[in-house]
């Protein structure tokens, strides 16, 4: 499902897993700091801008509980600003699946080793919820695959030593 909203000038899609995702798009205007998604965050993913994965309290801040994320200094013109949470039902609502089961949200970091394939063998997870090359985030089937239980593949040669991250709900 995708919603335009025209009047807040954004893009809200959801993903339907076992808990609903949700990605909300922007456009920076090189003067606006505060972009609000409309709804309260239970949990907050990640802020990207074209791409580039952005840090929480040093590239924008974020109050749990509440729907606006403020970057320190205006994205510039015309970038594209992604805001990836979970919406949840109440405030104090923990991160449920569609049966009750708590998740947990975890990221490592793990530096290539063989700079071709990445195997991560150490977790079990239930949904990623994203990947990251040096802090660039990767697209699914565009950057790597989920190749077995466990092991993500990626396309193209990393470079000896790139951090890769993962982030998924176990």
């Amino acid at each position: 499902m995708t919603e335009f909203i025209s009047i807040n000038n954004f893009i809200k899609k959801s993903i339907d897993k076992s808990i609903e995702i949700r990605f909300v798009t922007f456009n920076g205007d090189g003067e606006k700091i505060y972009f609000s998604v409309g709804e309260k965050i239970v949990q907050l993913f990640y802020v990207e801008i074209n791409g580039i994965l952005q840090q929480r309290n040093v590239d924008y801040f974020f109050i749990d509980g509440t729907s606006r994320i403020t970057f320190l200094t205006p994205p510039t013109p015309n970038s594209s600003i992604t805001v990836v949470y979970y919406k949840g039902r109440t405030m104090n609502e923990q991160l449920i699946d569609v049966y009750g089961n708590l998740l947990v949200v975890k990221t490592e970091f793990q530096p290539s080793i063989e700079g071709v394939l990445t195997y991560f063998t150490e977790f079990n997870y239930t949904d990623i919820i994203f990947v990251t090359i040096n802090g660039l985030i990767q697209e699914e089937n565009v950057g790597y695959t989920i190749s077995g239980v466990n092991e993500i593949t990626f396309l193209s040669s990393l470079y000896v030593n790139s951090v890769v991250g993962i982030s998924y709900i176990f």
